[in-house]
């Protein structure tokens, strides 16, 4: 919560997650505020795509002072 109060985006990619591990998920998930910014991959076409879409998000962004 304080490093996103600092208006800092946290995204979160998880490799091929058990079935078990949804603490994890829920973890990771509240780390990034938003379920945009969260990915569970299971492949590599599905991480590919988790990239592009970080990479197109962050693109976006501009840098201010």
């Amino acid at each position: 919560d304080n490093i996103r109060a600092t208006g800092t985006l946290i995204y979160a990619v998880m490799l091929d997650l058990p079935a078990g591990a949804s603490s994890t998920r829920t973890l990771f998930q509240n780390c990034t505020g938003s379920s945009a910014r969260f990915f569970d991959v299971v492949d590599a076409a599905s991480l590919t795509a988790a990239f592009q879409t970080i990479a197109i998000d962050l693109s976006r962004l501009r840098i201010s002072q």
